[in-house]
């Protein structure tokens, strides 16, 4: 073995100690990866509301390392632009040679780590890396469990940030010196004296303005996805696997790159050359439609392009590259002293180039974020042990490892509730992976916990599931890392949310049942001819309908699941919306109107839980649907008349005008006055009342306000707004409303229904503002000031019809009485 000379080997130490090498520019890497984290799980999936976050269209921020706030595409590319800026020997761990495993080298010394080896980190720690997938896991775990919010929050934005540095390394191995061994010095450095400075002109040109604003980000989907988790089931495979679908073997076999052309056929043995796929163009007809345009718009003269076949090893496409290379100027006079042809890259060849390597980039930036979230768990009830819960492995992979439940305490701080070790609930256990096949799959079922009481849950009944272990083949190091992360935000409710759904034309009603607050529905039951339900109480549903078979009714007597029928009603006692209400003891109240929906108002009593009602007194104004405040106290929203007007519907029709009020009664209904007058025609029906105190953990607790707490959806100035009253209506206040669901042109979100289920939690669903089709379920757990989605309603309901929503407790009773 030949010595290298004394000043060979100093400048080699001067090279390991430069900003020798970067792949794209850090504003190309930076829309790379914003890309990649909105076609990701993260921007298209329900990921960051499994973890407890908002939507990723909300923008919620989250601390990167240098303590600056940045929503999660920010993160990213904040991730993007740190790898290579962090220290001016990171990007020197930026390259690997997919055909043997070598990092970038010179004069066959190896000047840093092979990029997969440098990102992932699952060969062990290595100094200076703190920032990798192996890190990555690590800050997830952290966010999700340690005690502190803030110390939370700093681990998000850590995660986000520290996957926007490892798909760096992905975007890199689309650049064709990255993975060809090609070393281009970037940056100058001791006072400009770097004898090497040869900037990679592909990078320059693509990091153009005029030149990125117009890069094809988009037409390759994220190659790890549902559809296909196999394939890339172990991170390396992102970068090489022995099938060829790696993206540092697609650039290295089907590209070359300015060190490594068609005239140094030794390097590489791929892409081969092929003299038959020659075009020869003139440069004015290149130049004619050229964006952006040339710098010379009056060069003339002809350009010889060679092609080559680009090979897809993971779509099986195959695809003619035309401008591959391009034969120099100078090839014409060197041909004269040498045989050999000289071949140069110039921007066609970049632009074609660009079609090929930039959409991949984002596919397989995309596939590695969705592959660090592939991990799907749930909770439930387990339905053949009653008070037992089963949690489910939803993913393609074996879970071995510690399931945890953590909670929110009022103290502010989060904790693990206990089981198998003080602060984990359940450890060693497997579950198996999901397969449709066989029903019993990815099942873990008979298990319990006891419910935390000190300190007191902040939300009862609200938990983070969060697993942590082997997955597949991402293992846990013993003593390094928490190993693969799986998490879910999960609900043991103590009730069952309802709604109603009508399925076809023949006005049949479905019931469907949410046991976890929303993220998941089952039908229950169902029945014809009824579509407004109430709870009157202890299991016992009542459901009416007014529209083809007047006065139909039917009961429930054991919380939706079963119905049948009960005596017609007539049809003044037909109920108009969904305005029953249970008033304990098994008295019900109900307000009806005349068959326009206005006029006199008539108050009906039922006194055997909805199965037959009697009328009382008639009132001026048509009243919503009563709330119960206990002890005789019924509050509704009414409309009365203020004119008439002519109808455009049929002839001599006269149309009611009216605007709306708060209407009270303090004998269980049988008068009523005007509390407060809103003075805006926004539509009844829509109040809610959120009990006094507060059942957590078998003790009454007062509400935060000492009072009782009135809550609508309020429809003024043509937007939709959540408003509280806290002095039995006298007063109302704006509180908060979805960010992402607020009013504005062409598409708004208009809530539906809310429905309280004890313990500050209001649930409510929304449908959109074309076509009316219903979509999401919100959850409010502090009286409606905070909201966050809660799940998707029913596939299938859609436009179809949604009639009601109602919450039952375990044991029947309606939240909110005294």
């Amino acid at each position: 073995m030949k010595k290298l000379p004394l000043f060979a080997l100093a400048f080699l130490g001067f090279l390991a100690n430069t900003g020798i090498v970067m792949g794209y520019e850090v504003d190309t890497h930076e829309d790379l990866s914003e890309n990649a984290a909105t076609i990701s799980v993260l921007g298209q999936g329900d990921v960051l509301t499994d973890l407890g976050l908002q939507p990723f269209s909300t923008n919620q921020t989250f601390p990167g390392s240098d303590n600056t706030t940045r929503t999660i595409n920010k993160l990213f590319r904040f991730g993007a632009n740190f790898e290579d800026n962090a220290s001016l020997s990171r990007p020197r761990n930026h390259f690997y040679n997919p055909l043997n495993g070598q990092s970038l080298t010179v004069k066959g010394i190896a000047l840093g780590n092979a990029s997969p080896d440098w990102a992932l980190e699952d060969g062990g720690n290595i100094g200076g890396q703190d920032f990798s997938l192996k890190d990555a896991r690590e800050y997830l775990y952290k966010a999700l469990t340690l005690s502190a919010s803030a110390d939370r929050e700093k681990n998000f934005g850590l995660t986000f940030q520290t996957l926007g540095m490892v798909i760096h390394h992905i975007q890199d191995m689309a650049q064709p010196q990255h993975v060809r061994n090609d070393p281009h010095m970037d940056r100058l450095s001791l006072w400009g004296l770097n004898p090497l400075f040869n900037p990679s002109l592909y990078e320059q040109y693509t990091n153009r303005r005029d030149v990125r604003g117009s890069l094809p980000f988009t037409g390759y989907a994220p190659v790890y996805s549902t559809a296909d988790p196999a394939t890339f089931n172990n991170p390396r495979n992102f970068w090489t696997k022995t099938t060829g679908v790696g993206l540092a073997q697609f650039t290295n076999a089907n590209f070359v790159s300015a060190g490594t052309n068609f005239d140094n056929p030794g390097m590489f043995n791929f892409p081969l050359f092929d003299p038959a796929l020659r075009t020869d163009m003139d440069i004015q007809q290149l130049c004619a439609n050229a964006n952006p345009p040339c710098p010379n718009p009056n060069l003339t003269g002809t350009m010889a392009f060679f092609g080559n076949w680009v090979e897809d090893r993971y779509t099986g496409q195959r695809t003619l590259n035309p401008m591959a290379s391009t034969l120099s100027i100078f090839d014409a006079d060197l041909e004269k002293v040498q045989s050999k042809k000289l071949f140069t890259l110039n921007r066609f060849n970049f632009g074609v180039a660009h079609g090929f390597l930039i959409p991949r980039a984002v596919g397989y930036s995309a596939g590695l974020i969705n592959y660090f979230f592939r991990g799907k768990i749930d909770f439930v009830p387990d339905p053949n042990n009653a008070g037992n819960y089963i949690i489910k492995n939803l993913g393609p992979e074996t879970m071995s490892g510690d399931f945890t439940l953590y909670y929110d305490a009022v103290d502010g701080k989060r904790y693990p509730v206990a089981g198998d070790a003080p602060t984990k609930t359940w450890t060693g256990r497997v579950i198996t992976a999901s397969n449709p096949a066989d029903p019993v799959s990815g099942y873990l079922g008979n298990l319990t916990f006891t419910p935390p009481t000190d300190p007191a849950p902040k939300t009862s009944g609200e938990y983070m599931l969060v697993f942590s272990g082997d997955m597949g083949e991402e293992k846990a190091m013993p003593g390094v890392d928490a190993g693969a992360v799986a998490a879910k935000v999960v609900v043991v409710m103590s009730g069952k949310l309802l709604i109603t759904h009508m399925r076809n034309e023949n006005f049949f009603y479905d019931v469907y049942q949410s046991v976890d607050g929303g993220r998941s529905w089952a039908v229950v039951g169902g029945f014809s001819d009824a579509n407004t339900v109430n709870n009157h109480g202890m299991g016992r549903i009542n459901a009416l309908y007014n529209q083809v078979v007047l006065g139909a009714n039917n009961i429930s007597k054991d919380g939706g699941a079963t119905w049948q029928s009960a005596p017609s009603l007539s049809l003044e006692e037909v109920i108009l919306r969904s305005n029953a209400t249970y008033i304990g003891n098994g008295k019900s109240i109900s307000n009806t109107a005349g068959n326009d929906g206005f006029g006199p108002t008539r108050t009906f009593y039922s006194t055997d839980d909805g199965l037959t009602w009697v009328p009382g007194a008639i009132a001026l104004d048509l009243i919503g649907k009563p709330v119960n405040m206990g002890q005789g106290r019924l509050f509704a929203i009414g409309a009365y008349i203020v004119g008439t007007q002519p109808c455009y519907w049929y002839p001599n029709c006269v149309s009611k005008t009216y605007k709306s009020g708060l209407y009270r009664s303090d004998n269980a209904g049988v008068t009523w006055s005007k509390a407060h007058d809103f003075n805006q025609p926004f539509e009844a029906g829509y109040l809610t009342y959120l009990g006094k105190r507060k059942l957590v953990n078998g003790v009454l607790l007062p509400d935060k306000k000492g009072s009782d707490v009135l809550f609508i959806i309020d429809w003024t100035g043509n937007r939709y707004d959540f408003r509280r009253s806290v002095d039995e209506g006298l007063t109302w206040e704006t509180v908060g409303f979805p960010s992402e669901m607020a009013y504005g042109a062409p598409l708004y979100y208009a809530p539906w229904y809310i429905v309280y289920a004890g313990n500050r939690t209001i649930y409510a669903y929304f449908h959109n503002s074309v076509g009316y089709n219903f979509h999401f379920v919100y959850v409010s757990t502090d009286d409606g000031n905070t909201w966050r989605q809660a799940g998707d309603l029913p596939p299938g309901t859609g436009n179809t019809g949604l009639w009601d929503f109602v919450f039952v407790g375990d044991n029947g009773a309606v939240p909110g009485l005294q």
